[in-house]
């Protein structure tokens, strides 16, 4: 008795199968869309990875800029150099999904070496921040967006006059704040994200355990409301706020909303009537906006007025201030 691909997708998903095969080549972690690694179908390690999964069409699957495209059966049938029917055998019995099947021989060897999971110190997320509080002086960078003190309280942004914390090497660090130079946090359940807008080229800097899916806003959302919008930064959603709107970002306008399950829910739910992303109006955040929106039709795309300075909605409204505190 031969095991069908209907039996197989009864009890995995596409994602399940690629995530099963492919966790040594991401380190014994999941897999993740857009993540690049060195292509695993090829003998030799790329210098520069091009290969990686995506999610398409309803359906997981993977590719490589070399010009490879597949499915998750695909890339089982190329792994072990077989044909479709023994690779519905090998992925019966490396899942232990227990299917039925008059398949008893070995599993053959993949054609290219398995790696081997790496081993990764440890990482030290201990960090220390002195918050400080807000001042005339503090506040006047966000008064440029119209942004107001209660607002920035809400989305539990504060000033800091110092931060203490480890970097991926365990290497401890300190910075403080200067007169030019100052430190704000976006505040966080064991993280906090920090924000020195004058101080590039290290204008953020993660601090403590940051989860993976994490999106910004999303708690300050209403229950209800006409428009929700998708923006580039945590910035951008505070000045939508201040300015009576709904919006949340991702960790980065890189990001796919796929692998934020909150967001796929509020995109399910009736909460809000239309859906928009509005990412800065540069050549990254077009890009991502005609991504995003080819991939999740439901965001439609509202770009920023164009404007002589800046490209992204808090620049937009720094302008309305500037022109209204220069006349």
């Amino acid at each position: 008795m031969s095991i069908q691909k209907e039996q197989i997708e009864d009890k995995v998903t596409h994602k399940d199968i690629l995530d099963h095969f492919l966790r040594p080549y991401y380190h014994g972690r999941d897999i993740k869309q857009g993540v690049l690694i060195s292509n695993p179908l090829l003998a030799t390690k790329q210098d520069t990875p091009s290969f990686n999964v995506y999610f398409k069409g309803g359906a997981w699957r993977w590719k490589d800029f070399t010009g490879m495209d597949g499915s998750a059966f695909d890339l089982v049938m190329l792994m072990y150099g077989v044909e479709f029917p023994k690779a519905l055998d090998i992925i019966n019995q490396e899942m232990n999904l227990l299917i039925d099947s008059n398949f008893h021989e070995t599993i053959p060897q993949r054609l290219i070496k398995k790696p081997e999971i790496e081993i990764i110190e440890e990482r030290n997320y201990n960090y220390d921040m002195d918050i400080i509080d807000w001042t005339e002086d503090l506040h006047r960078f966000w008064k440029l967006y119209g942004i107001s003190q209660e607002v920035l309280e809400t989305y539990k942004v504060k000033p800091l006059r110092a931060f203490f914390a480890y970097n991926k090497s365990n290497e401890s660090y300190y910075v403080e704040a200067t007169e030019r130079e100052p430190i704000y946090a976006y505040m966080h359940e064991g993280w906090a994200k920090i924000y020195r807008p004058y101080s590039a080229p290290m204008k953020f800097l993660y601090i403590g355990q940051k989860p993976d899916y994490f999106v910004f806003g999303f708690h300050n959302l209403p229950e209800k409301g006409d428009n929700f919008y998708l923006v580039g930064g945590e910035k951008d959603v505070i000045t939508m706020a201040s300015h009576g709107m709904s919006s949340c970002c991702l960790n980065s306008e890189e990001s796919s909303p796929i692998n934020y399950p909150k967001l796929l829910e509020l995109f399910k739910s009736l909460r809000f009537k239309n859906h928009y992303i509005m990412y800065d109006n540069d050549t990254t955040g077009v890009r991502q906006m005609n991504k995003i929106s080819e991939e999740f039709p439901i965001l439609k795309i509202k770009q920023v007025p164009e404007m002589e300075f800046g490209n992204d909605i808090s620049d937009y409204y720094k302008n309305k201030y500037s022109n209204r505190l220069s006349k």
